[in-house]
């Protein structure tokens, strides 16, 4: 839009015009610094969560293995009790239960504790994905305040016309219309 009201202000005056086109690259380059601030903040929020995430992975992880711990203790017991209650001796057979159900009992413990780190590493790698979106969004940012920067000069000095030959010792001057 701006661009369009430098061309035509810059017919009628050329200083009309370039300042039409500073103001628009002054607008250019304040919507390139908030898209920036934006992206980057959103990619900020989003890493503090999926960090935030990940630690909360490996605390459920850790309560869940330390109840499935005492729940399997607990029924380990009430098997020996039983067995011992019937008069069986623990030997043989009834003891090779009790151990198989004891290492059946630390396999599990052992999932649960895998499986909240399977999920934490996960949370962990949406963390990095989202620290690299904001290194991203400020290169972007920087570009975009650039390429408005440099369009703002352009139009700029456009809004002149600026002309002359290009030969060693020669200057260029603008060229104003005379109405």
């Amino acid at each position: 839009m701006w661009n369009i009201l430098a061309k035509v202000l810059g017919a009628a005056n050329p200083w009309l015009g370039a300042a039409a086109a500073a103001a628009g690259a002054y607008g250019d380059y304040q919507e390139a610094k908030a898209q920036q601030k934006s992206e980057q903040q959103s990619a900020q929020y989003n890493e503090q969560v999926a960090t935030r995430n990940a630690q909360l992975a490996r605390d459920q992880a850790a309560e869940e293995e330390r109840r499935y711990s005492i729940d399997s203790r607990m029924k380990i017991g009430e098997m020996r009790a039983a067995l011992g209650a019937s008069g069986t001796q623990l030997t043989g057979t009834p003891m090779d239960l009790l151990e198989q159900a004891a290492r059946i009992s630390q396999q599990d413990i052992l999932s649960i504790r895998r499986q909240g780190e399977l999920q934490a590493q996960s949370f962990e790698m949406d963390a990095a994905m989202e620290h690299r979106r904001y290194k991203s969004a400020g290169r972007a940012g920087f570009q975009g305040k650039l390429a408005a920067v440099l369009s703002g000069g352009f139009n700029t000095a456009n809004a002149f016309k600026w002309t002359g030959p290009s030969a060693p010792g020669r200057s260029y001057s603008p060229q104003f219309k005379d109405d």
